[in-house]
């Protein structure tokens, strides 16, 4: 699919949450609506599958807090950020086989990713997280750093750090990261 000039200049700006078009970002298409997020590969899975991802107001005022208070100063910093995956309604999410308790399901998580000249490299993000000083729920490297997911809530945000990896059985599994201290 071709992105039209207008929106391959949108993509090199600051992520502005109330333009209402089409922009890229990496590999895939953000339609940004009012002020959420959805992946284009969401709506086109969705699609294909018969299932509704539409946003409640809420989902959508929680996806304005996760880009205004997490990704746009981590993108003012380091950079454009790639979103692998936002907002998923809960139909969706089990249907791709994501967890019963995904953030996801609420617009407070984010997959993302970083690339720089051609090489991907999430511990960047991971570390910007880390030394930032920014509240934020989760935060997980994903399979050996593939992708981070981010998430925050309205309030009692729990700063947790974790690893996920597949278990003996083939199953992913979660732990703590080592040596880890955030205040």
């Amino acid at each position: 699919m071709a992105v039209k000039k207008e929106e391959k200049e949108i993509q090199d700006q600051t992520f502005k949450i109330s333009v209402k078009t089409f922009f890229a970002v990496g590999a895939g298409l953000v339609l940004l609506v009012g002020e959420y997020i959805v992946l284009q590969s969401d709506i086109e899975e969705a699609k294909r599958l018969g299932i509704s991802n539409e946003p409640t107001k809420k989902h959508l005022e929680n996806m304005q807090r996760i880009i205004s208070n997490l990704v746009q100063p981590m993108r003012d910093q380091l950079g454009p950020i790639r979103i692998t995956s936002g907002y998923r309604s809960q139909a969706l999410n089990r249907a791709i086989g994501g967890s019963s308790k995904s953030q996801h399901c609420k617009a407070e998580a984010l997959d993302l990713q970083f690339w720089e000249m051609g090489q991907m490299n999430n511990k960047i993000i991971y570390d910007w997280v880390l030394e930032s000083g920014l509240e934020f729920d989760q935060m997980i490297n994903e399979f050996d750093f593939s992708w981070i997911h981010l998430s925050l809530k309205e309030k009692d945000n729990r700063k947790q750090v974790l690893i996920a990896y597949k278990d003996d059985d083939g199953d992913t599994a979660y732990k703590y990261a080592p040596d880890i201290n955030i205040i």
